[in-house]
C-alpha cells in the first residue's frame, strides 16, 4: 500500500487545461496560457513541484507523476493522443523534478481505439516506448533513489535537470523545458573529464568543467554519468 499524492494534468492531450483556470496557474491565473508555453513536457514536471510546495514541509508524502498513455479526453475539439517521445519527455520531466513514481493514465475516452485497457488493446504506438522508459527507470532505480546534489551542476539553456550521486558518481538528468529545445551548457562544480549519454552510445568530453548538448526538440530528454570527476565532498 502506498501513501503518495499526485494530480492528472494530461499537458498534452487535455483540450482545456491551456486555459487561465487550469493550466493558467502556471502564470498565477492572470490569462490562458499559449499552445507554446502549455504543450510542452516540462510542464509535467511543473506539476510534481506544485504538489509539492502545496504540502506541509513537516509532514509531506512521496508525489508520483500521472501521464497519460493514450487519449483520456474523449471525442472533443482539440483533444489528441500522447505520442511515443511526449511520454518518455512527460515521464523524465516528472522524475527530474523529483517524482517517486509514475502513473500512466491507460484509458481511452476518444479516438480510433476507446478502451478501458489500452496498453492490452490498441497501444501498438506508444508500447515499444512504454517499454523502454519503464525498462530505463528499472535500470537507474538505485541512482533515482539516491540523494539530490543540488548545485552541484548549472545549466545554461532550455532545460530542467537534476543532479544524483551514487556509489561515487554523478548523474545528471535533463530535459528540454521548451517546445523547441535547443544547445545547453553544463557546468559541474565538482569537475569531470567525460560525459557519459546513457544509452545512446555516445560520450561528450568535459573542458575546464563544462561540456555542451543538444536538445533537439521540446521532448529531448539526455542522462548523463559523469567520469573522471570528484563527489564535492559527498
Amino acid at each position: 500500500m502506498q501513501d503518495v499524492v499526485s494530480a492528472d494534468n494530461y499537458w498534452f492531450t487535455d483540450p482545456n487545461i491551456c486555459a487561465r483556470g487550469e493550466g493558467g496557474a502556471i502564470v498565477g491565473y492572470q490569462r490562458d496560457l499559449t499552445k507554446e508555453e502549455c504543450r510542452v513536457a516540462a510542464n509535467y514536471g511543473w506539476t510534481v513541484e506544485r504538489l509539492r510546495n502545496l504540502q506541509d514541509p513537516g509532514s509531506r508524502i512521496p508525489v508520483w507523476g500521472f501521464v497519460e498513455d493514450g487519449h483520456p479526453s474523449g471525442d472533443v475539439p482539440n483533444a489528441s493522443s500522447i505520442t511515443g517521445q511526449q511520454l518518455r519527455a512527460a515521464v523524465w520531466s516528472s522524475l527530474i523534478h523529483g517524482a517517486r513514481g509514475i502513473i500512466y493514465f491507460n484509458h481511452n475516452f476518444g479516438g480510433e481505439c476507446v478502451t478501458q485497457h489500452v496498453i492490452r488493446d490498441c497501444g501498438q504506438n506508444i508500447v515499444p516506448t512504454l517499454t523502454e522508459v519503464n525498462k530505463q527507470i528499472k535500470q537507474l532505480a538505485p541512482v533515482l533513489n539516491a540523494p539530490f546534489l543540488d548545485g552541484a551542476v548549472k545549466a545554461t539553456g532550455p532545460v530542467d535537470h537534476s543532479t544524483k550521486i551514487h556509489e561515487g558518481k554523478l548523474y545528471v538528468f535533463a530535459g528540454a523545458n521548451t517546445g523547441t529545445g535547443g544547445p545547453a551548457t553544463f557546468h559541474l562544480a565538482c569537475g569531470g573529464s567525460t560525459a557519459v549519454v546513457i544509452d545512446e552510445g555516445r560520450t561528450i568530453p568535459v573542458t575546464d568543467g563544462t561540456f555542451t548538448d543538444t536538445f533537439a526538440d521540446g521532448n529531448a530528454v539526455h542522462l548523463y554519468r559523469i567520469e573522471g570527476g570528484g563527489t564535492c565532498g559527498f
